[in-house]
């Protein structure tokens, strides 16, 4: 067996064995990156997820407010145009009784005038 077999086997096995923690170093680094890019992205989905979760609770309080309101201005209007009806129905009445009294006065009819309507105020 020559001199030289044995160093060289000691070379080669030494390279080897640096070689193969070389390789070992970087393939632990890049799988420790991808896991530190995997956590970014789940940690990043979460404040969005959190997001979005807080502008629908958002979006929903504003809708429960809208629908109070809007059920609060029906009530009102409702309320306005019932007294409408009762305003317009009065005012009726009694341009009817002045057309009445206009009508006696030109017929010339002797007091006293005829008698105040029903359900207005006077």
């Amino acid at each position: 067996m020559p001199e030289w077999l044995p160093i060289v086997g000691t070379l080669l096995g030494t390279v080897l064995l640096v070689g193969g923690g070389m390789a070992g170093s970087a393939m632990t680094n890049k799988v420790a990156k991808r896991a530190n890019e995997t956590a970014s992205v789940a940690v990043g989905r979460s404040a969005e997820n959190d997001l979005i979760d807080q502008l629908q609770e958002e979006l929903s309080q504003y809708r429960i407010e809208n629908n109070e309101r809007a059920t609060g201005q029906d009530r009102r209007m409702q309320t306005l145009e019932d007294r409408n009806l009762e305003i317009t129905t009065e005012r009726d009445i009694l341009r009817d009784y002045a057309h009445q009294l206009r009508s006696d006065i030109l017929s010339s009819k002797p007091p006293p005038p005829a008698a105040w309507p029903e359900g207005v105020y006077r």
